[in-house]
């Protein structure tokens, strides 16, 4: 057959960074170095950065992304800090003398940050398990590292780093990256030198600090927490090691050293952040049951698909998390089965139909590859979509090539561009090329001709093709579901014992169809299940998303404590989105009440909800 202009290039639009204000296509940031006094007292980072800078063409300016710093001194240059916007300030660098293409140099900036910073949580110590010390954590993708330091906030820059951090004793600094060194001085405080050997993009540069205690888990992995909490962290993680190692096994060797586990205070806006060697997690994912240790799956894979190799700018984000997420379930189906994997793919869709319905605060619609605005706040757009419609394209395409074919190209797609980065238009370029030399003509073009790239990645609906997944414990729930919305007593109740992925299933389908229920049958469900007493977040959201639109009053109150104790988005959002619908004015007691816990970004993205 002719080849259609469903896979031709043409059809894929070019996406460019347009989140940033830096001149990164004229020069380039190759290593950085921070020398940072993290200040309790004032809520801030005190100190200076280096950035060492090869110019790409001749250039006498410099410009960088900046939010909510205070630029003191750029040695041999001139500054102008212009306007803030939605995506911060444009700090443009004027050098003394010109520098011509191919050169190198340096580029130092003493600098603070604000104690107002989007990207770093300052808490006292009563925000804390311990209730003794105070803690910092910094969260800054997508574009948040300009409200850590001035850099080219760009994912398509990537670098090494180096660093030097002071704090007060008893506290510990972890970064992204690996301690080199640890002193204590004579006047109280502890001084840490740290390296990053991997070049990784600017938002994977993090700081914690905090009275953080450390138990070892296998040759190479670790977890940090607070001291009253580290040894149920460590229990409920103790598979750590395992989990690299299966990822070595589908993939190729770890690229770093270590992998260590931080388990940050509950106002943490993410389930988890994939900082190299030192992944930042809820402690919402410690249940006591392990049902929730896929977040560490899902981020110890981002090792190799989003820290090893990188989406080029924010369009692409599913080359990140579409093909973790894809990753991701080849690990669960290997560690514990191939209806568990069916559970991961029934998981992703009801998402998807959750962002479909507006559930999650992020807008309806499903479009794999947004076109971002100038200058828009990437958070504003990108969410589930990119994860569970990217996982899908890429569970499709295995459909199409084998699993064994698929997992070649994908490990020949990291390893040939060497820790680099990755658009779009390049990954459908090399999955061309790669059929192409593995088939032959006829067969390459008759799977080519099942793939439509516009409707995978431009169309704002499922995908269009959905796997069927279904397996007995499945059509059970499924069957437990009906007899509840038909107002029966069922039967086989069991299953759920069994399987917390099930429950989590059947409360997410009642959220998806609470049209089919009132109150009367919800209680009922409760006294059945007792749901309203489960432990597990996955579990409660779709629940309470239900309770708040069917006036399931008797646990209103439980809910609106919930929403003080929980910062993770994928649980507050949906829920002040139901709130809002059914009683705005309780929605924005809710939020004055808890502002104070929330994060930054979070308090961002409840303030839209409520607009």
């Amino acid at each position: 057959m002719e080849e259609s202009k469903i896979f031709s290039l043409e059809d894929v639009r070019v996406t460019d960074d347009r989140s940033t204000y830096s001149n990164y296509k004229e020069v380039k940031t190759n290593k950085i170095h921070f020398d940072w006094f993290v200040n309790f007292e004032t809520s801030q980072l005190e100190g200076r950065v280096t950035l060492k800078m090869t110019a790409l063409t001749d250039v006498q300016t410099v410009i960088l992304d900046s939010w909510q710093l205070n630029i003191i001194n750029i040695p041999g240059a001139t500054f102008k800090l212009g306007e803030e916007k939605d995506i911060g300030s444009k700090l443009e660098v004027t050098l003394d003398n010109k520098v011509t293409s191919g050169s190198d140099f340096d580029l130092e900036i003493e600098y603070t940050t604000l104690p107002n910073s989007s990207a770093l949580s300052w808490l006292q110590p009563d925000q804390t398990l311990d209730k003794e010390h105070p803690f910092l954590f910094s969260q800054s993708e997508p574009i948040y590292a300009r409200c850590i330091f001035p850099c080219q906030d760009t994912p398509s820059i990537k670098t090494s780093y180096t660093a030097k951090t002071k704090v007060k004793n008893p506290l510990t600094v972890l970064l992204s990256a690996d301690v080199v060194s640890e002193e204590t001085t004579e006047d109280g405080f502890k001084i840490t030198e740290f390296n990053m050997p991997m070049p990784i993009p600017s938002y994977l540069v993090s700081i914690c600090a905090g009275n953080l205690a450390f138990r070892k888990i296998g040759e190479r992995c670790g977890i940090y927490a607070e001291e009253s909490y580290v040894d149920t962290c460590a229990a409920e993680f103790e598979d750590m090691e395992k989990f690299l190692k299966v990822g070595e096994e589908i993939l190729f060797e770890y690229p770093l050293k270590n992998y260590f586990v931080v388990i940050l205070p509950p106002s943490f806006p993410y389930g988890g952040m994939e900082n190299p060697i030192t992944t930042f997690a809820t402690p919402t994912i410690v249940v006591g049951d392990k049902s929730a240790v896929n977040v560490v799956c899902h981020e110890i894979t981002h090792s190799w698909t989003g820290n090893y190799l990188t989406n080029s700018n924010w369009e692409d984000f599913w080359l990140n998390e579409g093909f973790t997420r894809y990753i991701e379930a080849k690990m669960i189906h290997r560690l514990y089965g191939d209806n568990a994997h069916k559970l991961h793919l029934k998981e992703g869709l009801s998402n998807l139909q959750g962002v479909l319905q507006n559930k999650t605060g992020k807008g309806a619609g499903c479009v794999l590859v947004p076109e971002l605005n100038e200058h828009q706040n990437p958070d504003d757009v990108l969410g589930i979509t990119q994860y569970e419609k990217g996982h899908y394209f890429l569970y499709y395409l295995e459909l199409l090539l084998t699993e064994e074919k698929f997992l070649e190209f994908i490990r020949n797609y990291l390893k040939t561009r060497e820790g680099g980065n990755i658009a779009t238009r390049e990954f459908v370029a090399e999955l061309i090329d790669f059929i192409k030399s593995n088939y032959d003509e006829a067969k390459s073009q008759e799977i080519l001709s099942k793939i439509d790239f516009k409707e995978w990645l431009y169309s704002g609906e499922l995908p269009p093709v959905i796997h069927d997944s279904d397996f007995e414990e499945w059509k059970q729930m499924e069957s437990v579901y009906d007899q509840f919305k038909d107002g029966k007593d069922p039967e086989n109740l069991d299953i759920f014992k069994e399987s917390v992925g099930l429950l989590i299933a059947f409360t997410q389908k009642i959220m998806l169809n609470e049209e089919h229920f009132d109150s009367d049958k919800l209680a009922k469900i409760d006294e059945a299940l007792h749901i309203s007493e489960n432990k597990n977040c996955e579990v409660l959201v779709g629940w309470y998303h239900a309770a708040l639109k069917l006036n399931y009053s008797v646990i209103h109150d439980q809910i609106y404590k919930f929403l003080g104790e929980v910062g993770r988005m994928k649980f507050v959002l949906p829920l002040f989105v139901a709130l809002k619908e059914v009683n705005k004015e309780k929605a924005e007691s809710v939020y004055d009440d808890n502002k104070s816990f929330y994060h930054a970004i979070c308090k961002g993205q409840i303030q839209k909800i409520l607009a």
